[in-house]
């Protein structure tokens, strides 16, 4: 692991892209060491089929109120609204 988070700083990386680059862990493995780590639930955005419409109709005000992310649709990020 050391060694893993020395390469990840000498080529400027973060440590979950450079293990995931390397093949030394998937994304998904990594998502759920943290969400197990940190005893938070895990959310495969692949794995439900997101109505978009029912996304847009929500208000930006109101997700903004209760710091919810917006999702980018092209590529399932979450997207914070700022501000």
């Amino acid at each position: 692991m050391q060694d893993a988070i020395a390469k990840s700083k000498e080529k400027r990386l973060s440590l979950v892209t450079h293990l995931v680059a390397a093949n030394l862990a998937t994304a998904r493995d990594i998502a759920i060491s943290a969400s197990n780590e940190f005893g938070v639930p895990l959310l495969d955005l692949d794995a439900v089929t997101t109505d978009m419409d029912a996304v847009r109709s929500v208000s930006e005000k109101l997700m903004q109120k209760h710091r919810v992310f917006g999702v980018d649709e092209t590529v399932y990020r979450p997207v914070p609204y700022r501000e």
